[in-house]
C-alpha cells in the first residue's frame, strides 16, 4: 500500500488546509453569532448549523484527500497542487472572515 501522502510538503499542506477549514468554521460561526450574515447563499442554510458546517467542512477534506491521491497515481507530486489550490481558497476565506469580525486590524 502507498504512503498517505506522496511529498512532504502534500502532508504539511494538507494539515494548513485543514487548520484553515477548522479557523473558517469557528470565525462564521463567530461572525454569525455576532450579527454578521452569510455572503454564500448556497451555504446560508448551512452555517447556521455549526456541527453540520463542520461535517461539510472535514467532507471536503477527505474529497480533497481522495482528489491528491488519484492526482499523485496519474503524476507523482501532482496531489500536492490539488492541496495546495483548496488551501488558497480557504486562506483566501479566512482572511475575509477576520476582516469581516474585524480582527484583520490586529495582523495589520
Amino acid at each position: 500500500m502507498s504512503p498517505l501522502f506522496s511529498t512532504r510538503a502534500s502532508r504539511l499542506l494538507f494539515l494548513l488546509l485543514v487548520l484553515l477549514l477548522a479557523a473558517d468554521v469557528a470565525t462564521t460561526t463567530y461572525a454569525l453569532d455576532n450579527g454578521g450574515q452569510e455572503a454564500n447563499p448556497v451555504m446560508a442554510g448551512i452555517v447556521f448549523c455549526p456541527a453540520l458546517h463542520a461535517l461539510l467542512k472535514a467532507s471536503f477534506a477527505v474529497f480533497v484527500l481522495f482528489l491528491c491521491r488519484r492526482a499523485d497515481t496519474l503524476v507523482a507530486g501532482s496531489g500536492t497542487y490539488c492541496i495546495g489550490g483548496a488551501a488558497a481558497v480557504y486562506m483566501l476565506s479566512f482572511a475575509n472572515n477576520l476582516w469581516q469580525i474585524g480582527l484583520w486590524q490586529v495582523f495589520a
